[in-house]
């Protein structure tokens, strides 16, 4: 399921298909929800760690406040911005001088994700909304888009390395648990809360609010953003974190 959501929200947010297909806006909007689902989870997964943890609700709330929106948050953001400008700038004048072609883009594209993701993760800021800050400030005039518009490539990896992620969880994943009477987990309850899920997760919500959202114009388009939302790594990533603190 996780694999088949995956390969459907590349093909909908990226490549040939989806430019003939998918209206700019939805790819867009869906885009950028992807990023702040995932980023954002972190706040909402940490005020319930630190009232766990911390005696009293007062030091939970503040560390809450500084480290789960300042330190990882909005410093992730920060870093993201100023590592993507800086990116976009060095860029700017490498293919100006003759120094780097336009594959070089693509390569540097892959490098530099990398790059951010490892600096923010090792500070212990969000990586995920560095990233989506840094893709943002690289191609907030278009110029990095056109240069790699009309390349596979970028697709190509990001749907390679979303797929072998996803496989690799499933090798580890306990699926024998996923029979357990005695704890009242059994295959079709299972199945009935994935429809559920599938269901009322986000179709309600869009068209009901679809009219304040203008990138979204019409009930289709709501019902279409709708069902097919990107479901991202972050929620592995989120658990491993729980499951670590």
């Amino acid at each position: 399921m996780a694999i088949g959501w995956v390969i459907v929200a590349g093909v909908i947010l990226g490549g040939k298909y989806a430019q003939k297909h998918v209206p700019v806006n939805l790819r867009r909007i869906l885009s950028a929800e992807s990023a702040a689902n995932d980023g954002l989870a972190y706040p909402f997964l940490t005020i319930s760690l630190y009232l766990i943890i911390d005696k009293t609700k007062q030091e939970a709330v503040i560390h809450w406040v500084l480290v789960g929106w300042l330190y990882q948050v909005v410093m992730g953001i920060v870093i993201g911005a100023i590592l993507g400008i800086s990116f976009s700038h060095l860029m700017k004048f490498s293919h100006q001088r003759g120094f780097i072609d336009r594959e070089s883009y693509v390569a540097q594209y892959l490098s530099f994700a990398i790059f951010i993701a490892g600096v923010v993760s090792t500070i212990g800021s969000d990586d995920l909304l560095a990233a989506f800050a840094a893709g943002s400030a690289i191609s907030w005039d278009g110029e990095f888009n056109d240069h790699t518009e009309d390349e596979a490539f970028a697709s190509i990896i990001d749907l390679i390395l979303n797929c072998a992620c996803f496989i690799y969880i499933g090798a580890w994943l306990p699926f024998e648990s996923f029979n357990s009477p005695e704890l009242g987990i059994t295959p079709w309850r299972l199945v009935i809360l994935f429809l559920i899920i599938l269901v009322i997760r986000r179709i309600p919500a869009m068209m009901l609010l679809y009219r304040l959202i203008p990138e979204i114009k019409s009930w289709r388009e709501a019902l279409f953003s709708g069902h097919f939302g990107p479901v991202g790594f972050a929620r592995f990533i989120v658990l491993l974190f729980s499951h670590q603190t």
